[in-house]
């Protein structure tokens, strides 16, 4: 047995291959490595936003369809997503008061996009569960984002739902949803 693993290893294959690893364990170990760069310090600012007093302009329209136009000062974050992501939640709690948005569907993420003809409003309405809206006061709660949304800043509205587009807001009223 002895006898065999001994003729076995002195084979050309085998005596090839066990001089090859010698080589490479060899340069692998003459190479110096490089030392580690030292660990990249982030410092981050205030967790807190900073908010200025700023004014914002509301439309709300009620199930009718007459259209209520505010001027309000709110506290307002920097940049103008986070300041339209602001003030549609204000819309939000507006439209609530006036019995048109229900309580159960959060105020919708925005988000901001340059384009041709001025700035494109994204925004995506949050629906977890299906909200019992009436076609009216669907139409008035897409009225009131579209016109809030360009009295504030924006050339254009789009619509998402859940992250995905959405033929209609809510399950009635057809929308926008391509870029």
């Amino acid at each position: 047995m002895r006898q065999r693993l001994l003729a076995a290893l002195a084979t050309p294959q085998v005596l090839v291959a066990l001089l090859l690893t010698v080589g490479a364990l060899g340069l692998l170990l003459s190479v110096p490595r490089p030392e580690a760069p030292p660990p990249v310090t982030i410092e981050l600012g205030s967790t807190e936003e900073v908010l200025r007093e700023g004014e914002a302009t509301l439309v709300v329209v009620d199930e009718v369809g007459q259209e209520r136009e505010t001027t309000r000062s709110l506290p307002l974050p920097e940049g103008a997503t986070a300041r339209l992501t602001a003030v549609l939640a204000e819309l939000r709690a507006a439209s609530i008061m006036q019995g048109v948005w229900p309580a159960e569907l959060p105020a919708p993420r925005v988000f901001l996009l340059p384009s041709g003809r001025g700035q494109v409003a994204v925004v995506d309405m949050q629906v977890p569960q299906p909200v019992g809206v009436s076609v009216e006061q669907e139409s008035a709660i897409l009225r009131s984002l579209v016109a809030t949304a360009q009295r504030n800043g924006a050339g254009e509205v789009r619509f998402l739902r859940n992250g995905r587009p959405a033929d209609t807001l809510l399950g009635h009223v057809a929308v926008a949803s391509e870029l």
